[in-house]
């Protein structure tokens, strides 16, 4: 099943340029940030805070999601409910996650660090041996 995943998501992101860019981008900056925080465990949760910046990407998303719960009614608001719940049920984990990655560092443990480093940089291999494809 993550198998397939991937594949999907590699060959998404293979017929999208733009989208593979920004991907490429996050996941070299989560690989320097795990790198950066096994290094310096002290500061772990502010490298994983850096990583907060790249929710800006979303703020035209959340913006109309707003303006249709403003000005939408009853039904704006379910809307944009369940988009929160949404966003909620995939950001939670993956916050949660480097959270206790970096609370472990902080500990001396890097137990949870080096699977997660191995992860991202598998991603990172993956998304840059995709091949892309130009369309002019």
């Amino acid at each position: 099943m993550a198998a397939q995943v991937r594949s999907a998501l590699r060959q998404f992101l293979s017929s999208n340029r733009f989208l593979a860019r920004i991907a490429l981008a996050f996941l070299r900056h989560k690989a320097c940030a795990i790198k950066t925080a096994m290094r310096v465990p002290f500061f772990a949760i502010f490298i994983h805070a850096t990583l907060w910046l790249w929710v800006l990407l979303l703020m035209p998303a959340l913006l109309l999601v707003t303006y249709a719960m403003l000005y939408g009614g009853i039904l704006g608001v379910l809307v944009a409910s369940i988009f929160a719940l949404a966003l909620l049920a995939v950001a939670a984990p993956w916050l949660f996650r480097w959270y206790f990655v970096c609370v472990g560092l902080m500990l001396g443990r890097q137990s949870m660090a080096q699977p997660k480093a191995t992860d991202v940089a598998q991603s990172l291999a993956n998304i840059e041996a995709a091949p892309t494809t130009q369309s002019h």
